[in-house]
């Protein structure tokens, strides 16, 4: 079998357990990449166990960008990850510049600690009432129009590479998409629809400004 390839900076665990293990017997934890001739795996390790994976195919990426990381995909609500505390993180890493991106649910009181520190920050939120007796949920995300905080042209021609590599020929909708959110600011969509996505377009839209990898979206919409 491939050997896995540690891409985190999670620190070592010191327990023996889970299926995942080094060659001493201590768990794996943390993000880990195995590589093909053709093909990539990303798997998330939590203490030995595992959380998620995903495969792909192997490109030479043209895209780059400090907001969309693997470890954002911790704060997608699909898992939970030791010693992390989600809300506090997406706030920390929305400030940061290190995701587009946040949704947060709590209480309140709570909430509105938060949005005074976005106030502090210039960080632009939105507020709304959730379905949660006392809660609510507050949106928010870094400032400025989709071309100007990312490269559309990478990103454009890796999902090409992609979708080449797993369909077949780029489809025009997708380009003519692209293009056209491009010139959209990032707070046009503090009230797009990010819990049911349904169709590709819906899908890369919600991957882009919440922060994740486009093999993780990819690997959603077309494997």
């Amino acid at each position: 079998m491939k050997e896995l390839e540690k891409i985190s900076d999670d620190p070592k665990s010191l327990k023996r357990i889970g299926r995942y293990k080094d060659k001493k017997g201590f768990s794996l934890h943390g993000i880990f990449k195995r590589t093909y001739s053709k093909t990539q795996d990303i798997l998330f390790i939590n203490n030995g166990y595992l959380m998620a994976r995903y495969k792909y195919p192997r490109i030479k990426p043209k895209f780059n960008s400090p907001m969309l990381n693997a470890f954002n995909l911790h704060l997608c609500g699909g898992w939970r990850w030791t010693n992390m505390d989600v809300k506090k993180e997406i706030l920390n890493r929305v400030i940061k510049g290190l995701k587009p991106m946040g949704d947060i649910v709590d209480k309140s009181g709570d909430i509105v600690k938060i949005s005074e520190i976005l106030e502090k920050e210039g960080v632009t939120y939105k507020i709304t009432p959730h379905s949660w007796k006392g809660h609510e949920n507050i949106r928010f995300c870094r400032n400025g129009k989709i071309e100007e905080i990312f490269d559309i042209e990478a990103l454009l021609a890796d999902y090409c590479d992609y979708y080449a590599t797993i369909v077949g020929e780029f489809e025009d909708e997708y380009q003519n998409f692209m293009l056209k959110i491009s010139d959209h600011k990032l707070s046009d969509f503090l009230n797009f629809n990010i819990s049911t996505p349904e169709l590709d377009s819906d899908v890369i839209i919600t991957g882009l400004i919440l922060g994740y990898p486009v093999w993780s979206t990819v690997y959603v919409m077309w494997m």
